[in-house]
């Protein structure tokens, strides 16, 4: 069993925007059919911000923790980012 390689990061600012739920599930149909080469790490999902906004991005603690997470877990090799 290969670990997983692939780290999902996503966020919302605004109401219309699509929910953490349809991001998971793009980011996991994305990874399906790439599944050759990228396994989505499941101890990731908590790694979603709300009510952020893109200048904020890269200060953004719940982004700071992903790479908190990154740092501890080499295996990981790609983040899948959507927002």
């Amino acid at each position: 069993m290969s670990l997983p390689n692939v780290c999902f990061y996503g966020r919302v600012s605004t109401d219309d925007q699509d929910t953490y739920q349809d991001q998971l599930a793009e980011v996991r149909a994305f990874c399906e059919r790439h599944s050759e080469y990228l396994k989505l790490d499941e101890n990731t999902l908590g790694f979603f911000a709300r009510d952020v906004t893109g200048d904020r991005y890269f200060t953004n603690p719940t982004y700071l923790r992903m790479l908190d997470y990154l740092r501890l877990n080499p295996n990981i090799r790609y983040i899948c980012v959507r927002h």
